[in-house]
């Protein structure tokens, strides 16, 4: 009894203070909820950030400010005041609930704003990821959506959306034959899926008018009437961009019209078409047959790389008739070659 009345006999001050703190407290309490019932949400605010000054762990007032700023329309700041309160008290439900909605509303935010990095670092949902996939396809950044579609089909082979959007990557960069595979992939899981249906038919119409125009222009191609058959084999590459076939010959019919004009700059251009069609078919045999005969042409002295061309086709298809007429030519190479040597021999006797 007497330690505690001296307590009170030499610490009045401190008493009093404690007092006046609580008091204070609950009143700046009352007076931020106040603030807040009347629709007064800015300056609720202020009076909450007072009290989280005095009172860094009192998560209430962390809830109440994030409401302040939600009725602000301020989400960012809404977002982080949730995320303290939910640290202070883990058990908070309903904050847990909101933070998800906010997250959804910065996430489209920040992709709204092509702060794409952001979006995926505030949400990395497959929903949000998916956003961006497809953004990046509309602004054709088809490397960076493909790495993101990929990412997801490793660990849900099925999502459907997912697939869907590697088959439109595919098809906008002229591969509808891989975009097909995704599509038939859809289908296998929802076979009743209409847009892809409708992809899937158009994708069948236009190989069939591809390989139409193919056949047609391999028949002008044996026929030698050349630059025919390219314009044939060109509309087919127009309706199916990656039919390699098509494209292969395509560029030897090209490049076989201009080896018919026999012109320095024309030559150059066939052998520019050979190596184009190398790109596509490289272990093939006939464009190396034919860039050896644009080298002989251009050159009559450089027996070198027509003979290098000519060598390369025979060790690709060494039972073909390709390689017979390369065997040929570098046959009457030697021989003229031979005759060149024995005639400069003769002059110089004389």
């Amino acid at each position: 009894m007497k330690k505690l009345l001296l307590f009170f006999t030499y610490k009045p001050v401190l008493i009093f203070t404690i007092l006046t703190i609580i008091a204070g407290c609950s009143t700046r309490s009352n007076l931020a909820d106040d603030f807040f019932d009347s629709g007064n949400y800015e300056k609720a605010a202020l009076e909450y950030k007072k009290i989280i000054e005095n009172n860094p762990q009192n998560w209430k007032a962390y809830v109440k400010l994030g409401e302040c700023y939600i009725n602000m329309n301020q989400i960012e700041p809404a977002f982080d005041a949730y995320t303290t309160a939910l640290k202070l008290n883990p058990n908070l439900n309903n904050i847990k609930d909101n933070i998800k909605e906010i997250q959804k509303k910065l996430s489209q935010k920040y992709i709204s704003e092509k702060d794409y990095d952001k979006a995926l670092k505030l949400n990395p949902e497959k929903e949000v990821q998916l956003n961006i996939s497809e953004k990046f396809i509309s602004e054709k950044e088809y490397r960076k959506a493909y790495k993101i579609l990929e990412k997801i089909l490793k660990s849900e082979p099925d999502n459907i959306t997912a697939n869907y959007q590697l088959a439109v990557l595919y098809n906008k960069t002229d591969r509808p034959s891989k975009a097909k595979i995704y599509f038939d992939k859809i289908i296998r899981i929802d076979p009743d899926n209409s847009d892809v249906l409708s992809e899937l038919k158009l994708i069948s119409e236009r190989k069939k008018g591809s390989e139409k125009y193919f056949r047609t222009g391999k028949e002008l191609y044996d026929y030698e009437v050349y630059y025919e058959a390219y314009e044939t084999f060109k509309k087919s590459v127009e309706l199916t961009p990656d039919y390699k076939g098509a494209l292969y010959y395509m560029h030897l019919a090209l490049g076989r019209d201009y080896l018919k004009k026999d012109e320095l700059g024309t030559l150059w251009d066939a052998i520019s078409e050979f190596g184009s069609a190398m790109a596509v078919y490289p272990e093939k045999a006939e464009h190396h047959y034919l860039m050896g005969l644009a080298y002989e042409k251009k050159d009559k002295k450089d027996y070198k790389i027509p003979i290098e061309e000519y060598k390369k086709a025979i060790e690709l298809e060494p039972d073909s008739k390709i390689a017979e007429l390369c065997k040929e030519r570098i046959r009457k190479f030697y021989k003229d070659k031979k005759e060149i040597e024995e005639m400069e021999k003769f002059w110089r006797r004389k």
